[in-house]
């Protein structure tokens, strides 16, 4: 069975463009490269991976940033004042 085929009796033999004139047209028309398609699934994961470094290298360094930044002592008096009086 081709898989471009449209049986007669369906629905979607009504629709324009099911017929097979339609499908090999449209399919003459697409150009499609594999090696396009490769090289633009491969750019997605390496992409992908840089994102999910590029993220865990943004948390490293705001941990970094909380933990080695001082905290002025009128800042903690507030919060705890603050704290206690919720």
């Amino acid at each position: 069975m081709n898989i471009n085929a449209v049986q007669k009796g369906s629905p979607l033999a009504a629709l324009p463009g099911s017929g097979r004139a339609a499908q090999s047209s449209a399919a003459s028309n697409a150009h499609i490269s594999i090696a396009g398609v490769v090289l633009l699934s491969a750019m997605a994961v390496v992409l992908t991976i840089l994102g999910v470094l590029m993220l865990g290298a943004l948390m490293v360094g705001a941990w970094w940033l909380v933990s080695h930044i001082p905290v002025p002592a009128f800042v903690g008096h507030l919060i705890n004042y603050i704290w206690l009086h919720l």
